[in-house]
């Protein structure tokens, strides 16, 4: 049995605008079938059903036979508007929804992207030295620390991603050692290469929005309590495409070097830009005129701490083997 929706191709709703047209059932298989009812399962107030199915008198559908329901929708504002259709037969039901999206036309054009995404080839094998934001135990009434720089009371190890894993994930391949079955003698391993397959994910995707040959707006040392600092335009920001977060890092490098790439502190999150400090010998060699390749990156550190409670965890309370003291 299909249920084929027939209405204009590419037709445009607008609000307080009348629409109709047919939704039918037609019988594609051999067996005589016999529609009893058809009915608007939560009926919306947009929608009127018009089913020409009465109690006392069942449609019976032969091979290839079609019975048509009129579907009327006057939409009250924007929005995308569904309304489940019900098809009772005799022996079976069969639910289409109908699904209209009304949009406003103006409103899209303004919005609409200039050009079509094109995400950014990540460069393989380039390892360039990171000159760190701030130098090491630098002295600041700010107190601005950047993940390289600061200091736990616990220094919490590295946990690196294995290498083979982060190919694997490169290419976009199934992690193939990896034991689906969850048991207390494989608790901790099997949970650790859960967190470093999310990890390996989280950097293919924020890569995505690298940008290639890009200026960095340099702003008053005024502004910022006497620190120096640039402002990057990041399109898609405000859809935080990619999530960037104040305290968090970027780096940049001259195109065509594969010698350093600095490290820039978000000092601030805008609306469409973020605010960056870099080292002085950044500032100091800044021009206006200079473009940028930028690497976004994100702090590891809740994927160690993670690691470590696994690292650190009970196995006795997190898995427990005997039955708890009075349980039957």
């Amino acid at each position: 049995m299909l249920i084929l929706e027939r209405r204009k191709p590419g037709l445009s709703f607008s609000p307080g605008q009348d629409y109709e047209w047919l939704l039918v059932a037609r019988n594609d298989e051999i067996q005589e079938r016999t529609l009893v009812e058809v009915s608007a399962f939560k009926a919306q107030r947009e929608f009127k059903v018009k089913t020409g199915i009465f109690p006392d008198r069942p449609k019976k559908l032969g091979h290839h036979q079609e019975h048509a329901v009129t579907i009327k929708f006057r939409p009250t504002g924007y929005g995308i508007f569904r309304q489940p259709i019900r098809f009772k037969f005799q022996t079976f039901d069969k639910t289409h929804i109908c699904e209209c999206e009304v949009i406003d036309r103006e409103a899209f054009e303004l919005i609409k992207p200039e050009s079509e995404y094109v995400p950014v080839e990540p460069e393989q094998g380039v390892v360039r030295r990171i000159i760190p934001a701030f130098p090491p135990q630098r002295v600041s009434k700010s107190h601005f620390h950047t993940p390289t720089e600061t200091l736990y009371t616990v220094t919490p190890c590295e946990y690196p991603i294995p290498e083979d894993l982060q190919r694997e994930m490169d290419a976009h391949a199934h992690v193939t050692d990896f034991n689906a079955w969850l048991t207390r003698d494989n608790y901790k391993d099997r949970l650790q290469k859960l967190l470093w397959i999310e990890e390996a994910q989280e950097k293919i995707d924020i890569r995505r929005y690298d940008l290639r040959g890009v200026q960095l707006e340099y702003l008053p040392p005024y502004l910022f309590n006497g620190d120096p600092a640039c402002r990057l335009k990041v399109p898609g920001l405000a859809e935080k495409r990619p999530s960037v977060l104040k305290k968090d890092s970027v780096y940049a490098h001259i195109p065509g070097t594969t010698d350093v790439e600095y490290e820039g502190y978000v000092y601030q999150v805008e609306e469409h830009s973020v605010v960056l400090m870099f080292c002085a010998d950044f500032q100091e060699t800044f021009s206006s005129s200079q473009l940028w390749n930028i690497r976004f990156s994100f702090s590891r550190y809740r994927f160690q701490v993670m690691h470590r409670a696994l690292e650190t965890a009970n196995l006795d309370l997190v898995w427990p083997v005997d039955n708890p003291a009075g349980a039957d």
